[in-house]
């Protein structure tokens, strides 16, 4: 499939809303979608496997978050899903503003903007809010709430060879696990598919591409480690 500018407008409005994080329901959707447009081999590695140093974690999934006061939200995941901590443990009780601060992360250089903030290898609660949203809390008691879980699931890895006369490997690497930012997240599968439909074209093709979509930094460690004899021997370039 050819694509064009209206085309990737509508990939790209079809995933931005989309919260995204390394597995879970949300990466599910994104990447079974941008298959529909390169064909990526799925490769799953399951919760607790080793990988290098690492170790694959639980699969995380969220359906809702807020935080009330005097029952009123004035926070709420299903408006803005960088408010909660992505990957933040469950929590539904209430609270004091004090202790409601220890769990609130903002950016007082930016005072507007909502922070994004993970907790992936550390289980803990948060919410996120502009500087100026903070500012405005009021001593009280706060009702937070957290929908969110954990299990054993897995991490995946989408990938996608173009081969060459040689079988020398260009790597190309995007991200796919950020929700709600189209500069440090979007732009990257996007542009992966402008490049993979430009090559496929090619009649000489002298490389072998690789293609490679996955998970921030454990979907490259995972990669790493079930390509590394691979990539020792064949490996030429990287374009992430």
């Amino acid at each position: 499939m050819m694509l064009n500018k209206n085309k990737l407008n509508n990939i790209f409005d079809y995933l931005f809303p989309i919260c995204r994080s390394i597995s879970g329901k949300g990466y599910l959707k994104s990447i079974n979608y941008i298959k529909k447009f390169i064909p990526l081999k799925i490769q799953k590695f399951n919760s607790g496997k080793k990988v290098f140093d690492w170790k694959i974690p639980d699969e995380w999934n969220i359906n809702d978050g807020y935080i009330k006061f005097k029952n009123k939200k004035i926070l709420d995941f299903k408006k803005n899903n960088l408010h909660v901590v992505n990957y933040s443990a469950p929590i539904n009780k209430k609270i004091n503003l004090i202790e409601l601060k220890k769990n609130i992360f903002y950016i007082k250089k930016y005072p507007k903007l909502i922070p994004y903030v993970t907790s992936y290898y550390n289980k803990k609660w948060g919410f996120c809010l502009s500087y100026e949203r903070y500012k405005k809390l009021s001593k009280g008691t706060y009702n937070v709430c957290i929908d969110s879980s954990f299990k054993k699931g897995n991490i995946q890895n989408g990938l996608a060879i173009l081969k060459g006369k040689s079988k020398k490997i260009c790597l190309i690497s995007s991200y796919l696990c950020h929700p709600s930012m189209a500069n440090n997240e979007l732009s990257g599968p996007l542009s992966l598919l402008l490049i993979y439909n430009k090559i496929k074209n090619w009649k000489n093709r002298n490389l072998t591409y690789y293609f490679l979509i996955n998970p921030e930094t454990i979907g490259s460690i995972a990669f790493l480690s079930k390509y590394e004899k691979e990539l020792k021997k064949k490996y030429i370039q990287e374009l992430f």
